[in-house]
């Protein structure tokens, strides 16, 4: 617990007095935890375990395999905090948690399986109603992650349709910026090249539907170049 806070504080004190306030891509990236992320922390805790069941056990391959795994959403958390963002800190927190319970939990695993099954038998054995509400309540505890997957899946096939709208609709023009909104399913180009007449734009909005895209909400900025 000691640890968690020291890194914790640490994390805070850094992105407060760093002069760099945007959230990077790695920071984006563990806010919105997904399933991926428990089968990560499940192969992390496996990983730890079977480091100290080597015949010279060693700390270093579970230091490594936690500290990957702990300490990026901890420092996010940090990051939330200095900058007062309520969304990337519940985001990061639960990740960090995800993390830390499914460690424990591959780690109690791998004990269960090998030379310490013995040991664990010795003791009692918890009422089967505790071991029901544990797997209730490990199940209710992940479903975010899986829509939190659904999401990630459909917002990676929106952006391929995107791409694929773009090389086939508008070759003969040179995209010089695209700002895709997941959220609002808009999508705003600024073009650079051949001229494109009114007809062409509403061909193009009218083809969307052909790449999945029906939903989306398309604007379309040219670059005059009559004068060049």
């Amino acid at each position: 617990m000691m640890e968690i806070l020291v890194s914790l504080t640490v994390s805070i004190i850094y992105f407060w007095l760093s002069p760099i306030s945007y959230a990077s891509e790695q920071i984006i990236a563990r806010i919105t935890p997904t399933i991926w992320d428990i089968l990560i922390a499940l192969v992390g805790g496996l990983a730890g375990f079977i480091g100290l069941q080597r015949r010279q056990a060693s700390n270093i391959i579970p230091g490594v395999a936690i500290a990957t795994a702990l300490m990026p959403p901890l420092c996010t958390v940090g990051y939330a905090i200095a900058h007062q963002n309520l969304r990337y800190f519940l985001g990061a927190s639960y990740l960090f948690l995800i993390n830390c319970i499914f460690i424990i939990l591959a780690t109690v695993a791998g004990m269960y399986f090998t030379s310490f099954s013995k040991k664990m038998r010795d003791y009692q054995r918890p009422a089967r109603t505790y071991q029901t509400f544990f797997i209730l309540g490990l199940i209710a505890f992940s479903i975010p992650s899986f829509f939190s997957a659904g999401k990630l899946i459909e917002s990676s096939y929106q952006r391929l349709a995107i791409n694929n709208m773009i090389q086939q609709e508008l070759s003969q023009v040179t995209v010089l910026n695209r700002q895709y909104d997941d959220s609002k399913k808009t999508l705003s180009l600024v073009v650079y090249g051949q001229e494109l007449t009114s007809e062409k734009l509403e061909e193009i909005k009218d083809r969307l539907k052909d790449y999945g895209l029906a939903n989306l909400q398309l604007t379309i900025k040219q670059i005059d170049t009559s004068n060049q």
